[in-house]
Formats: structure tokens, C-alpha cells, sequence
């Protein structure tokens, strides 16, 4: 009996988490609001714009810009921060314009719209991805996901390394699969 009732005070712990992060969630929409109404506001529409408001915030709340590891005494802007900023550059860099916005998912929504479309990767051929954007789970989906959202040489790096592990693993695949070269 003792167990049922553990199991129905955990159920009610786990409705009040709910219930607390709906209401989070609620409030951190309505910051971004705000954030996004400063900045049409302000008429922050490029990024030279939005790095000099960034900075005067930062400094007024003692946040390090320092990028790379931080030193003694830095104190890093909280991440929920470095999100809308970093989103709202990205949003800058593609000329969207930002007072046409209401919250920070319409400002991702054109972002994506923006995107060039990936190029056709002849290495690829015969490989579906069927969620551009997004991580499946499904491993070679995954990998091309993150492939494709890397810089150039970063691609290029990863692309290394998973040719080193076909050739270890080459080794130990049947006969009938090894190249032909």
C-alpha cells in the first residue's frame, strides 16, 4: 500500500514541476517579447547595432564578452541570454527584420525560411534524409544532420574521422564487401 501511495505523491510532485515550468516557460516568452520590442524599439536591424546594446547590457550586469575559457573573475551572461543574442544575430545576418516579430519562435521560423538549401552532396547519393533540421536518432541521419549544419571544415573533419573507422572496420567486414581499387 506504502508503495502506491510514494507512487501517487511522485505523480503529484511531477504535476507541480509542470506547472512550475509552464509557468517558466510563459515567462521566458514574455522576456523575449520584451527583448524583441527593446530592440524594434532601439531599431537594432543589424548586428553592429545589436553588439553595441549587447555590450552596455553585458558591462551594466558585469557579464564577460571573453570568448574561449574564461578567467579568473569572469562571470559568463546566463545561456538563455547567449540563445536570444546569438539567435537574433543569425536573424540580423539574414536581414530579417526583427520589429516584424512578436517572440523569439517567429524570429527561428524565418531563420529557417532563410536557409539556403543544402546542396546535393554526391557522396550522399542514395542516402535519404527525411528531417533536415532535426535529430531522429536514426545514426546516419544524425551524422548527416550534423554534417550538414557545420562549417566547411569542420565537415571535413568529421568526414576524417568516419573514414578512419570504415577502414578499421573494413578489415573485419566479409569478403564480399571490401572495395574494389
Amino acid at each position: 500500500m506504502t508503495m502506491r501511495l510514494e507512487l501517487a505523491t511522485i505523480f503529484i510532485d511531477a504535476q507541480k514541476a509542470q506547472t512550475k515550468l509552464t509557468a517558466a516557460r510563459t515567462g521566458l516568452d514574455t522576456v523575449a517579447a520584451r527583448f524583441i520590442a527593446y530592440l524594434a524599439a532601439e531599431k537594432v536591424d543589424t548586428v553592429e547595432k545589436l553588439d553595441d546594446v549587447v555590450s552596455a547590457a553585458y558591462a551594466q550586469n558585469k557579464w564577460t564578452r571573453r570568448q574561449g575559457r574564461p578567467k579568473a573573475g569572469d562571470t559568463p551572461a546566463p545561456h538563455v541570454v547567449g540563445v536570444y543574442v546569438s539567435t537574433v544575430r543569425r536573424a540580423l545576418g539574414f536581414k530579417i527584420k526583427i520589429a516584424n516579430c512578436k517572440n523569439m519562435e517567429e524570429i527561428r521560423r524565418a531563420i529557417n525560411l532563410k536557409k539556403p538549401a543544402p546542396k546535393a552532396d554526391p557522396a550522399l547519393i542514395g542516402v535519404q534524409v527525411t528531417e533536415p533540421h532535426t535529430l531522429t536518432g536514426v545514426l546516419w541521419h544524425d551524422v548527416i544532420v550534423v554534417r550538414d549544419n557545420l562549417t566547411a571544415n569542420k565537415q571535413q573533419e568529421l568526414e576524417a574521422k568516419v573514414r578512419k573507422l570504415l577502414d578499421q572496420y573494413l578489415k573485419s567486414a566479409q569478403m564480399e564487401l571490401r572495395l574494389v581499387a
